[in-house]
């Protein structure tokens, strides 16, 4: 990602082993912020809201999937229907239970966003 778009060049950068320094820096950077940013329970749910949430968009977006490569699978959109459904049902618990926890994690999932749709791709 870091070798493909402007904004996150800098962390392309690699010491002599090869290693990207910058972007291991980054990351054990935000891994402390989160760890520190409350109770382990928080912070399970706050990435738990949207790890479920990209499991949903993934496996809605199977669902458009036309390939035929020889073989069926069986109970092709039934199963993911119901693990949409499922999943849809899990969001909703959690949103009305731990508003806070899903809201975080479902804002820095939109800045996530924001930021992917403004930076340019190299060419």
């Amino acid at each position: 990602m870091a070798k493909d778009f402007k904004l996150w060049s800098p962390l392309a950068r690699v010491n002599s082993n090869g290693i990207p320094v910058r972007a291991i820096y980054l990351n054990t950077v935000i891994s402390l912020i989160l760890f520190l940013s409350g109770s382990f329970e928080q912070v399970m749910l706050y990435t738990g809201f949207v790890l479920q949430l990209m499991g949903t968009v993934t496996i809605f977006s199977s669902l458009k999937i036309q390939t035929n490569l020889g073989f069926r699978t069986p109970l092709k959109p039934v199963l993911q229907i119901i693990y949409i459904l499922f999943s849809l049902g899990v969001m909703y618990y959690m949103l009305t239970e731990r508003p806070i926890e899903s809201l975080a994690g479902f804002g820095l999932l939109s800045v996530g966003l924001i930021l992917f749709l403004l930076d340019k791709k190299k060419t």
